[in-house]
Parts: structure tokens; C-alpha cells; sequence
């Protein structure tokens, strides 16, 4: 599983069909930067694959979630339609926390 949940369970040969939807979704309802406030690393081979496969409709900026790892590298390139951009901090009782 690349991404999961309790209502999303997204295997790695479907995924970019599965983001290639969502962002030409988010297009043409006239978002032009979308982004994801909980990523899972794990996901960023598949993410940066689909970026650089498919001429993606929009940008995307990911957060991580906190403690999901000490260091957050930098990414090795440059692409202006993917980028992390941070880490997601919650103290608010979230179910990411417990």
C-alpha cells in the first residue's frame, strides 16, 4: 500500500491514476497549487515519478507529518510543480497525534 486509511488504500499500480484524477479534478475547478498536510515519505518515489511522467495541471506542496522521521531531506532537484515544503505540527488533539 503507497497510501492508506481507513477509506483510501491506493496500491502502486494505480496510483498515478489515482493523483492524475484528483489533480486534473482540482484544474478544472480552477485550483492551480494544492497541498498535502499529513504526506507520507514513502510516497515521494511514486509523487516525483508521476511529476515527471505526466504534465501535471497543477502544483503540489507537501507536509509532513511530524515524527515521522528527524531529518527531512532537501529534494535533489528543482521542479517547480512538486516541492516539500514542510512539516505539519498538530497540538490540537488530532488523530494524527492520539
Amino acid at each position: 500500500m503507497i497510501l492508506g486509511g481507513p477509506q483510501l488504500d491506493v496500491q502502486e499500480d494505480t496510483f498515478a491514476h489515482h493523483l492524475d484524477f484528483t489533480l486534473h479534478r482540482f484544474a478544472r475547478a480552477g485550483v492551480t497549487t494544492v497541498a498535502d498536510l499529513a504526506f507520507e515519505p514513502d510516497a515521494y518515489p511514486a509523487v516525483t515519478d508521476y511529476f515527471q511522467e505526466h504534465p501535471a495541471p497543477v502544483r503540489m506542496r507537501t507536509y509532513e507529518k511530524a515524527g515521522v522521521r528527524t531529518v527531512i531531506p532537501h529534494p535533489d532537484h528543482d521542479d517547480p510543480m512538486i516541492r516539500p515544503v514542510g512539516v505539519k505540527v498538530w497540538s490540537d488533539g488530532s488523530p494524527w497525534i492520539g
